[in-house]
Formats: C-alpha cells, sequence, structure tokens
C-alpha cells in the first residue's frame, strides 16, 4: 500500500511538471497616455456631510501608447465620493477604448483613490470584436494632461 501511494505521488509530481510551455499565457507590456479630448460633462453631482459626490461623469481620450494594441479612443464614467475637508476618497467607473486599426477594442472596470498628487487607480478591461479574448491589466496615475497607463496586454494563444 505504501509503495502505491507513493508511485501515486511521484506520477502526479512529474504531470505537473510536464505542462507545456505552450499552455501559458503570452502577454506584452503596455505604457501609455491618456489625453483629454472631451472635459467631463453630465452625471449628478451634490454635496453631503462635506463629502462631494459625483455619479455618471463622462469624458473621452485620445489614448497613445506603445502597443499597438492599445491605441485609439476611451470614453470613461467617473464616480466617486471626495472629502473635502482631507481631499481623500474613492473613485469607479467605466472604460471603452475603440482600438485604432481594428475592430474592436476593450471594455472595463477600474476603481482609485485620491492622492496627495491628483489620484491613481487599476483597471482590468476585456477585449471585444477582433480583440475578444485579449486581456489588458494597468495601473492609471494622474498627469496634468489626463493620466499615464502602465501594465500588461494578455493575449489568447499566438495572435500577435
Amino acid at each position: 500500500m505504501r509503495k502505491a501511494t507513493v508511485m501515486l505521488v511521484a506520477l502526479v509530481v512529474l504531470l505537473v511538471m510536464a505542462v507545456p510551455a505552450s499552455a501559458k499565457t503570452d502577454r506584452v507590456p503596455l505604457s501609455g497616455e491618456d489625453h483629454f479630448k472631451v472635459a467631463p460633462h453630465g452625471g449628478s453631482t451634490w454635496m453631503s456631510d462635506g463629502v462631494l459626490h459625483v455619479r455618471g461623469s463622462m469624458s473621452a481620450y485620445d489614448t497613445e501608447s506603445d502597443s499597438e494594441l492599445y491605441q485609439g479612443v476611451t470614453s470613461i464614467v467617473v464616480n466617486y465620493n471626495l472629502d473635502l475637508a482631507t481631499m481623500q476618497g474613492r473613485m469607479w467607473g467605466t472604460s471603452h477604448l475603440e482600438v485604432t486599426g481594428y475592430d474592436g477594442g476593450f471594455d472595463g472596470t477600474w476603481v482609485g483613490w485620491f492622492t496627495d498628487t491628483g489620484w491613481a487607480g487599476r483597471g482590468l478591461a476585456h477585449g471585444f470584436g477582433e480583440l475578444t479574448g485579449y486581456q489588458a491589466r494597468y495601473d492609471l496615475h494622474a498627469a496634468p494632461f489626463g493620466d499615464f497607463v502602465d501594465g500588461f496586454i494578455f493575449m489568447p494563444g499566438n495572435k500577435h
């Protein structure tokens, strides 16, 4: 019985070690910038106990990056709660990037927080159209012109 258990454990270890390299997900670095195209507008805004609440504010950006897979026009929806006494708070929203040169792009969600230098956050976007199966994961940082984007694009198989 003990010999059979040892053999089974050895077999499992060998199988785990033999996972083919082709099963790993390919990824490419993503580094870019979003430049204001349409200033924030719309949605609703109100104050409550010193906190500024914004829901459904929309804006658009020209998105440039070092990857052809993440360039085009990005539309976003922003929501946030900003404590005006401490200048702290959370933000969240959605994004929609129409990628130039492709019939498709990325739809995503993001979360963020206000910082001493403006704001920062993280996003996750899934490809649609020709980019179905792709995924972008990125960090966002405020910039005077919009924001910086740094992360990775994960590709299904070896399409690029």
